[in-house]
Formats: structure tokens, sequence, C-alpha cells
């Protein structure tokens, strides 16, 4: 790592006494939007853990973090890890900015997945120093002479035992070699009666009360695909035979699995707080008459993918237009969103209180 920047490593109040306490607490110091999301794919909750606890109920994750040799890596320690270095891309975002775009050479589309896939491996890359680093490993497999693909692993890295004991807050005494398995995804919480059918009793079946934003996806649905399928990819025999043409031996597997779950509007309340938000469009008065404690204008900034981690910047907020019920429905109906859903960040009247909004359409949940 580079010598870094004492002016904005003083500003950012990270020194080796100071704890950071939350990802709200670092990003209130960068302003950059993409070094923003960086901090925010490193620091923000896994998902998983974002849903229990609620239901205080990880039983079902034992199985599989044995069988598959799960590392669970400490988001927040990973966040501090990072702050010196996020510290001094906030003052020059250039190496960042760089990296991105040659990442995206070999990545041309523009998607959010791509995005926040580009800046977990430059992470990887340049914050956690890791060697043996791979990135899409394509696995095959032939059945009577036919190729089958199989899948494809996101990431493979060897990480220092100093990394590792950083990040997980467990003793390490050697280097692991690593396959990560990325995600990130959004899903709106819905009454069971709308909820996707789990296919089998290996996912709780309170995950598939989180549906995605183009109705078709679910949280239970992507977690059995991760955990019987993608993650384990890397103990197949076509891993292994990969590994041993190439020199690898994967030690353990990590699911990076970040993302929000948006609670509907009526269930916010000032007391609880709720940091995601969704409303139908006829719900949009919803919003006013409690999380903007009547008032007629609140801030609000229509967000766009790749824009979905990090929230916008206090002071960006700040210019943000101030905009009426009638107005914010009339942006959404006529914004490009996926299959007519719109996200938002808001801030209320007397900026006590902000939160993301998903506003879908009416029919939402009920089209096929």
């Amino acid at each position: 790592m580079d010598e870094l920047n004492k002016e904005t490593m003083i500003g950012l109040g990270h020194t080796n006494s100071n704890k950071l306490n939350s990802l709200s607490e670092a990003l209130s110091h960068l302003e950059s939007p993409r070094v923003r999301d960086l901090a925010w794919v490193i620091g923000s909750f896994d998902l998983v853990s974002l849903i229990e606890t609620k239901t205080l109920d990880l039983n079902w994750l034992s199985s599989y973090q044995r069988d598959l040799k799960l590392l669970p890596f400490d988001s927040l320690r990973a966040l501090q890890h990072a702050l010196p270095y996020l510290s001094q891309l906030n003052h020059d975002p250039g190496p960042l900015d760089r990296a991105l775009q040659d990442y995206a050479q070999n990545h041309k589309r523009v998607r959010l997945g791509v995005y926040y896939e580009h800046l977990t491996y430059y992470w990887l890359e340049h914050i956690l120093e890791a060697s043996s680093l791979y990135r899409e490993i394509q696995l095959y497999s032939y059945v009577n002479g036919v190729k089958k693909t199989l899948g494809a692993l996101d990431i493979v890295a060897t990480l220092s035992a100093e990394v590792l004991e950083t990040l997980t807050s467990s003793q390490q005494t050697e280097s692991l070699t690593i396959h990560f398995e990325l995600a990130s995804k959004f899903y709106l919480k819905v009454p069971q009666a709308l909820a996707h059918q789990a296919p089998d009793q290996s996912i709780p079946s309170h995950y598939y009360k989180y549906v995605g934003p183009n109705e078709r996806d679910c949280f239970g649905g992507k977690l059995h695909r991760l955990y019987n399928h993608q993650l384990p990819l890397s103990q197949g025999v076509e891993a292994l035979a990969h590994f041993r043409i190439n020199d690898i031996a994967v030690d353990a597997r990590c699911l990076w699995l970040k993302g929000r779950v948006f609670e509907h509007g009526s269930d916010w309340t000032a007391k609880t707080g709720a940091k995601a938000l969704w409303l139908r469009q006829s719900e949009i008065p919803i919003l006013y008459s409690s999380f903007n404690q009547g008032r007629p204008f609140l801030y609000a900034s229509l967000c766009t993918k790749p824009a979905w981690l990090a929230p916008p910047c206090s002071k960006t907020m700040l210019h943000t237009e101030q905009i009426k019920p009638c107005d914010l429905l009339e942006q959404a109906r006529h914004a490009r969103g996926e299959r007519g859903s719109t996200l938002w960040f808001l801030l209320s009247f007397n900026q006590q209180n902000s939160t993301w909004l998903m506003i879908v359409p009416d029919d939402w949940g009920t089209r096929t």
C-alpha cells in the first residue's frame, strides 16, 4: 500500500486506537461515489445475517458450513482493515477508476452484478493483496462426448495468514486458497400469499418471502442454487481436474453475498427506523404521513443502476429537489426501471430520517 495522505487519514479519524462502529460512520467521511460503493461492498452486512437478525435461526447453515468448509469473514473488521486505503482513494479515486475501466474491457456488460464483482475483485487484488487470483473459472463436463457447461467459479484467490486472521478474528498459521462466490441481491419482503414455492426443505421457507423487483426470483431460490450448486462446484471432479492442471488447491469457500431487503412502507416507525422500504405507486402517501411526519415535501434522489449500492452522500442529498407526493408518483411512473420498479433514496423534510425506497407498480407481485 502506498504512503497514505495524512490529511485524509485525520479526516477519517482512523488510528490504531479508534474502532469503527458501523458502515454509516465510514461513509460519512467518504464522498467519491465509487469509493463509497467499494466501502459498501466491503463493509455492508452479509444478506443472510441481515435477515437472520430478525429470526435468530442459523441452524440450517451448520451442515453447509461443515461440508463446504465455508469461511466467514467479518464485514466490519474487513472495513476497518480497508479504511486507510479507502481514505487515500477518497482523496484521489484515480487508481480505482482506472482499475474499473481495465476490468470493464473484459466485461463490457453494464450490469449491477458485474460492477459489484469488479469492486470485490479490486478489494481482493489491491487491498487484501491476494495472490493466485483467478476470475470466472469455467467448468465443463463431458457426457458421451458432449461438452456440458457446469458453471463458473467467480473468484479463486489466496490470502495470507495475516489477512485471514484480521478478517476472521481467528488464529491462522498459513495462507489459504479460497473459492469466492459473489452476489448482490435486492429483495422485497412480501406476505406469505405472494411467496415463491420452495423446491425442498434445504432452505428455510421464510427466505421465499423475499422477492426480487422483477418478481421472477426470490432469496430462497438464490440461496438454494448457491449452496447446492455454485459453492459445491469447487469440490467437484471437474474442478479438481482443472486445479491439478493449474496447480491450485482450494482450501475453503466464502459466499460474499451483499444486498438490501425492503420492508413494506406501512411497517415504518420512527422507533424501528427501517432503512429500506417498498411501496406500490398508489401507496406513496403512506410515506409522507409516517416517514415524513405529514409534511408535503421531502428530498428524493432517483438511483439508477449501478448506483444501488452505497447511498448518496449527505451533501448530494441536500442539493436534490424537494418533492411532493403527486410529483414523486409522476416521476416513478415515467422513470425507466425494472418492470416498472424504481429505486429512490429519501431524506425527510427535517433531515432527521433517511431511507431507501423501492416504488413498484400497483399490480406488482400478481403479474406472471
